[in-house]
């Protein structure tokens, strides 16, 4: 049986990398969504809202850095394949 590079570099993305971004996409969303609910259930609370404006921040970017290490991923991948 004859394993090539690109074969071990796409199971490694495949069984390990992919589902981590996917946990941490999770997780981002649910800070952003936790600041929204943070932000509207303390709107009475400048602190409230500066807290949940915080949590909103953080989750999109998270978000953001995911989505960025997704498609690094992807191109990795599709890299992988060619060789």
């Amino acid at each position: 049986m004859d394993v090539t590079l690109g074969q071990i570099a796409n199971t490694i993305l495949s069984k390990l990398v992919v589902p981590f971004i996917n946990f941490l996409m999770v997780a981002a969303t649910l800070v952003f969504i936790y600041g929204v609910i943070e932000f509207i259930a303390k709107g009475d609370s400048e602190e409230g809202r500066n807290t949940g404006k915080r949590h909103m921040i953080w989750g999109i970017i998270g978000l953001v850095i995911m989505i960025s290490a997704a498609s690094l991923v992807f191109i990795f991948k599709r890299f992988w394949e060619g060789i």
